[in-house]
């Protein structure tokens, strides 16, 4: 595979919309626009979730409620921005045999009758409910200036017994926003594409990345609001999303990255140095790491094999590589850091080496093992990891046609790697073919 890094670099000189000064780079004030899903909206759109408990009881204080709420409701107190929203779900008819309707107090002046009445869209499959309401206009107050927001839900019960009232550990409630900001900016000539996506669904999107705590294998995970950013010759896309971070480097520039919404304003402001240098070894599209002391992320669009950082300990959060196959076909890798990969030491003068990428190494885990029908089951997980102990989450052909043997089920990634289990004896008692998650 041959790396490729800075794809910009192979299709030629990007058109500049403006100018940025010779030298070091003066602070940039990004202006950032309110976007929304559309009902017909294929394809990318920031995503972000959040999960909200019910319950049989309305939250403590003063809240105006409907006179008539039919069947027995459900309350959910949801944080949006600076205030609590109060969502009631109840019957639109006594002979409803489920939730069918939905109250959101959208301007979140704790009455939920001057909010309109959303119907629900509802299912059922054996004792599992399925409800959904795709499109609830809402405001967000942030810091005293009220903003719009836009979201869905989702509900799904699985009721033990048909004939007795929910047993609340077993509903799930989420927010789904279809919110997001958009700028663009130029940078020494070189044009990019920005979206910021509220990845908690709590209408704020300038929560930036925090570990989740006792992990001690697997991949990083975290909390975060998601930046996804583009250079001009690309098409924004999913691979792009990355956990919101305090510091962007882009080439050989260090900033300081804000984010003010009521504002409308993502500013990027020049860190001084001295910087401390990570090396890789390979050129990359693009690269974070952290401080897990601190949660501190560094988003990196490098050029070359090497960025500038603020010094500190590092620990590789996600990449994305490029590269080319025999075919000429351009494949991508895009791999998330684990929570046992080393750990850098990146000081002015003394370069921290990242190590990820080849050789990538196979690796299969017994998930689970036990017994149906008296007959032993194990769920196999397949992963590849690469030599900083990274874990590949993707990999795909992005442009031409590859020579490799690809899935029949998705054209753009490799064909799916068998698997055969033998006994001691080197008998085959069980063959089969792994499946993309």
């Amino acid at each position: 595979m041959n790396p490729r890094g800075s794809p910009g670099r192979r299709l030629g000189v990007l058109v500049c919309f403006a100018l940025c000064a010779a030298g070091a780079a003066g602070a940039l004030d990004v202006e950032i626009a309110y976007r929304t899903r559309s009902d017909s909206q294929q394809g990318f759109f920031p995503y972000g979730h959040q999960s909200a408990p019910l319950s049989y009881d309305p939250p403590k204080g003063e809240w105006k409620l409907p006179d008539t709420l039919t069947g027995k409701p459900l309350y959910g107190a949801i944080e949006f921005g600076d205030r609590t929203h109060l969502m009631v779900l109840d019957r639109e008819n006594e002979s409803d045999d489920f939730y069918t309707r939905l109250r959101f107090d959208g301007n979140g002046n704790r009455d939920v009758t001057d909010d309109p009445v959303h119907t629900a869209q509802s299912r059922q499959s054996d004792r599992n409910r399925f409800l959904n309401v795709e499109r609830i206009a809402a405001t967000v107050m942030l810091q005293g200036k009220e903003l719009p927001y836009l979201f869905g839900v989702q509900f799904h019960a699985y009721n033990q017994n048909a004939d007795s009232e929910l047993d609340l550990r077993y509903v799930n409630f989420y927010i789904s926003s279809h919110s997001a900001y958009r700028g663009t900016f130029t940078l020494d000539g070189a044009a990019y594409d920005v979206w910021l996506g509220d990845g908690n669904a709590n209408g704020r999107f300038d929560d930036v990345f925090k570990a989740l705590p006792n992990r001690t294998e697997g991949p990083i995970y975290g909390m975060a609001d998601s930046l996804f950013l583009a250079r001009a010759n690309e098409e924004v896309g999913y691979s792009h999303s990355q956990s919101l971070g305090r510091h962007l480097v882009i080439g050989k520039h260090v900033f300081e990255s804000e984010i003010d919404i009521p504002g409308g304003v993502m500013r990027l402001t020049p860190v001084d140095g001295p910087h401390a240098t990570l090396s890789f070894p390979a050129e990359l599209v693009s690269l974070q790491v952290y401080q897990p002391d601190t949660n501190a992320v560094v988003t990196i669009l490098p050029e070359g094999k090497s960025a500038p950082v603020p010094p500190g300990a590092y620990r590789l959060l996600r990449y994305r590589l490029q590269g080319e196959d025999a075919g000429d076909a351009l494949w991508e890798v895009v791999s998330a850091g684990s929570v046992d990969g080393p750990l850098v030491q990146a000081v002015a003068g003394t370069p921290g080496k990242i190590p990820l990428g080849e050789p990538f190494a196979p690796k299969v885990t017994v998930q689970y093992y036990g017994v149906r029908n008296n007959k032993p089951q194990a769920r196999l997980e397949f992963r590849v990891n690469g030599s900083g102990r990274e874990i590949v989450s993707d990999l795909r052909v992005v442009n031409g046609k590859s020579k490799v043997k690809l899935s029949s089920s998705d054209s753009n990634r490799p064909a799916e790697p068998t698997y055969r289990i033998v006994n001691t004896e080197g008998e085959v008692v069980a063959s089969g073919r792994f499946e993309y998650g």
